[in-house]
């Protein structure tokens, strides 16, 4: 008797000048730097011949370029859903961890630590 498996791959999404600063990006829609662009690409050559079904996404730039950029070396259309979309982080997005701490102080440790 043959047994089927069902394979996951979890991707993140490539980096974004956000990332490299260390600021939350949550909800808010950067876009991939050059660096994020050809990390996509190297992904993306990963699975070339891995066999692939669907490509789900976020609705975000960073998240859906980097699926589509694996979607055109597997001829797969990345499926877009509101589910895979980060969090909201509010005020905080846009700031460095730094300044977080700063003006957050020990709301920003529980989150972090919890």
């Amino acid at each position: 008797m043959s047994e089927q498996k069902t394979r996951f791959y979890l991707i993140r999404h490539g980096e974004t000048l956000w990332n490299r600063q260390g600021r939350y990006q949550g909800s808010t829609d950067i876009e991939l730097s050059e660096e994020g662009l050809a990390q996509a690409e190297l992904v993306a050559k990963r699975f070339r011949y891995l066999p692939l079904e669907k490509i789900y996404a976020s609705p975000l730039k960073r998240a859906l370029v980097t699926a589509q950029t694996i979607g055109r070396e597997t001829g797969i259309t990345p499926i877009v859903d509101e589910h895979f979309k980060e969090i909201n982080f509010g005020a905080w997005e846009g700031m460095s961890i730094p300044e977080l701490k700063e003006a957050y102080g020990k709301a920003y440790m529980d989150f972090y630590e919890n």
